[in-house]
């Protein structure tokens, strides 16, 4: 920046030289930046694909993610904090990957499939998507296979249901399973295989009575202990699984599920209390199977030198 103290003054642009008028009335001048400077390190590189990825685990999940934070005002502050939260669950992912190929990971192009909604899970990293003071539900996984070929697999949610009564588990049972209380709203989410983000929320009446809570529990929430404002998605809804005796999920109205997740929020006053959840893949997959998977993903058809894969760019079409 340089004042201007001739008698002719520039205002706008003459060449690469830019005329302002400054505080006092001083006439300023700049010389304006022709070139833009895109550094194409392979570690540049991958942190804007970090970037790209929390961006768009961001607008897949808005609907939940811009609300989830007990004590984090909606909207944009709850964004700053669920991008900041996914951030770093996913540079820890690289770095574990990174760890585990050190002399492999050179083309920063095999990460390009990070930032596809319908990968985002099975990268093998679960995303933060609530905090809060209510317990955790915890998300429970089998085993099937042996060996190498042995994998893990999200088998259901919650405590044991204990013994199915005549007519099946009860309301009153998967809430006790789940560690909700009457009147919590319970809220299942998941993303598809087809990368479609999709959720269905159970809200308990909180007066709810005893004959109400002992009925059995319906997948779609059209018992009479269900609050009218209860909205169940065909594509994934609870479900009180018979052989495991746990809570688990029905997905099979629509694609396969990849992750899966269930929040309990709670009206304290004027204050939501939520618990603190993370994304769960329905295959926990390994860091190498992980980095398996996002080199077949990977597509050449986007070069590095492409301002439209360098630029955080929506990835959404590729």
């Amino acid at each position: 920046m340089a004042t201007q103290n001739s008698t002719i003054t520039v205002k706008g642009k003459l060449g690469n030289i830019v005329g302002y008028k400054g505080r006092g009335g001083k006439r300023l001048a700049r010389i304006r930046q022709t070139e833009v400077k895109n550094p194409k390190t392979n570690g540049q590189i991958i942190q804007r694909m970090i970037l790209a990825t929390a961006s768009k685990a961001y607008g897949l999940m808005k609907s939940i993610v811009d609300h989830s934070w007990q004590g984090v005002a909606y909207g944009g502050i709850s964004q700053s904090y669920f991008l900041k939260k996914a951030i770093e669950r996913i540079r820890k992912f690289v770095a574990d990957s990174m760890a585990a190929f050190p002399s492999s990971i050179t083309d920063p192009l095999q990460w390009v499939g990070l930032a596809r909604p319908d990968r985002l899970a099975e990268a093998g990293f679960g995303l933060q998507i609530s905090e809060g003071t209510i317990p955790s539900v915890t998300a429970n996984y089998g085993t099937e296979g042996e060996g190498e070929d042995e994998e893990k697999f999200l088998e259901s949610f919650g405590a044991s249901l204990g013994e199915a009564p005549q007519g099946g588990y009860s309301i009153q049972q998967v809430l006790n399973a789940l560690g909700a209380k009457v009147g919590d709203q319970i809220t299942i989410l998941g993303i598809l295989a087809n990368g479609e983000f999709v959720k269905s929320r159970y809200i308990t009446k909180a007066n709810a009575t005893t004959a109400e809570l002992t009925a059995a529990w319906t997948p779609n929430g059209s018992a009479a202990a269900f609050d009218a404002e209860t909205e169940v998605s065909p594509n994934l809804m609870i479900e009180p699984g018979t052989n495991t005796q746990h809570v688990g999920w029905d997905d099979s109205a629509g694609s396969e599920a990849v992750a899966v997740a269930i929040v309990i929020s709670r009206k304290d006053g004027n204050t939501w209390q939520r618990s603190t959840q993370y994304l769960m893949p329905v295959r926990d997959v390994s860091v190498v199977d992980s980095i398996i998977k996002l080199w077949q993903l990977g597509t050449t058809e986007i070069p590095t030198a492409n301002p439209y894969y360098l630029n955080n760019a929506d990835l959404a079409g590729e």
